[in-house]
């Protein structure tokens, strides 16, 4: 008799506990009714991973998750979030750069750093030339955009897709963008070298057609500002624009530039420059008779392998690998969130020294 009586109240508690939570359920689910629940509140529900659910929903047959999980969250999004069985999503990012850009080390690791990371989140990274961006989009499905385009004119009524510009910015954009801090870019070699005593400073401008004009701005602003700041002397805020793409232009512009030193203020104690500029200038100052870093001091931007050349060039390193990476984060969220405020995400830059520049400051009037 006692053992019925334990039996019905053990059944009678099962049913209540039961109802409740289906009752809770069905609440729930009604309180979710008419609006698009997202991947992160499905995954906030079940107490997981936003990036499981999105694989489950992606590779629901995949054996990686259990039965039970993969059977709860499909039944779940079938009840609830029908829109996540079959928003469309293709899972495709497309990565806009130059169309070279597997011959470039700077777009390059920052593609393998963005690849790194949709591989992590189940995407696919789909190189798209920059030239040819706007037509591709149109004939081809992708769930976002990691933009890093060599031309000026960026066609922004492309990007109704989430977008992250990488290594690029528009003034008054609303896209995401990922970028070195331009003030730390020339910081830190202006003041490696002030404090070491090297006061004439000759700065020569990356500037190639189609670069974006205001990652130059930032950086000239930047050399003036701290030009100021250490004491420098006016006649040495030398800013050299190189705008040719030939190494022999490269060179003759060079020369000009150091016929103008000559001619007018004399030479520089110190070059910062594009490391893709490095092998030219050495050869103008062979010509010149000067030796690195003997007589003059260089330092390069973008700490590229490809333009090592003895004395090995110092250089200001961008961690191009993290700057995809980053960008890759932040599409997800982006995709994810799409409500969410736009930032420029800037990446802190670091000098990194080889034989291409010395501690002593070198003998006065050495180099007039």
């Amino acid at each position: 008799m006692l053992r019925r009586i334990y039996d019905l109240k053990y059944a009678l508690f099962y049913a209540f506990v039961s109802c409740f939570f289906y009752a809770s359920r069905y609440i729930y689910l009604c309180g979710k009714q008419g609006e698009r629940m997202t991947q992160a509140e499905i995954a906030e529900h079940f107490r997981i991973s936003q990036s499981t659910v999105s694989r489950i929903l992606k590779h629901p047959d995949s054996t990686k998750f259990s039965r039970e999980l993969r059977r709860s969250i499909l039944d779940f999004c079938r009840a609830s979030a029908p829109e996540q069985l079959n928003a469309g999503h293709t899972f495709d990012i497309a990565f806009s750069a130059p169309e070279n850009f597997r011959e470039l080390p700077f777009f390059h690791q920052l593609f393998l750093g963005a690849r790194q990371i949709a591989a992590e989140l189940d995407y696919s990274l789909v190189f798209m030339p920059g030239s040819t961006l706007g037509p591709q989009l149109q004939r081809r499905k992708f769930d976002g955009v990691i933009a890093s385009p060599d031309f000026t004119d960026m066609p922004q009524e492309y990007f109704g897709l989430p977008t992250v510009l990488l290594n690029r910015s528009l003034p008054d954009s609303s896209l995401d963008a990922v970028m070195p801090d331009s003030t730390a870019i020339v910081y830190l070699p202006v003041k490696y070298l002030t404090d070491r005593g090297f006061k004439k400073i000759a700065y020569f401008e990356f500037e190639r057609p189609g670069y974006f004009h205001r990652n130059i701005a930032e950086r000239r602003s930047a050399f003036l500002m701290f030009c100021e700041q250490f004491g420098l002397s006016k006649r040495w805020f030398r800013i050299h624009q190189i705008r040719c793409n030939h190494p022999e232009d490269q060179r003759n512009a060079f020369r000009k530039s150091f016929e103008e030193f000559r001619r007018r203020d004399g030479l520089p104690d110190a070059v910062l420059c594009h490391d893709s500029y490095y092998t030219e200038l050495q050869g103008v100052l062979e010509e010149n008779g000067l030796r690195v870093p003997e007589d003059i001091q260089v330092i390069g931007f973008d700490n590229l392998d490809q333009f090592a050349a003895a004395p090995f060039l110092s250089s200001v390193d961008f961690d191009l690998m993290e700057m995809g990476r980053l960008a890759m984060r932040r599409l997800h969220e982006r995709i994810c969130h799409p409500d969410l405020p736009h930032l420029r995400i800037s990446v802190q830059p670091r000098l990194v020294l080889r034989g291409s520049v010395r501690a002593e400051v070198p003998p006065q009037g050495h180099l007039t």
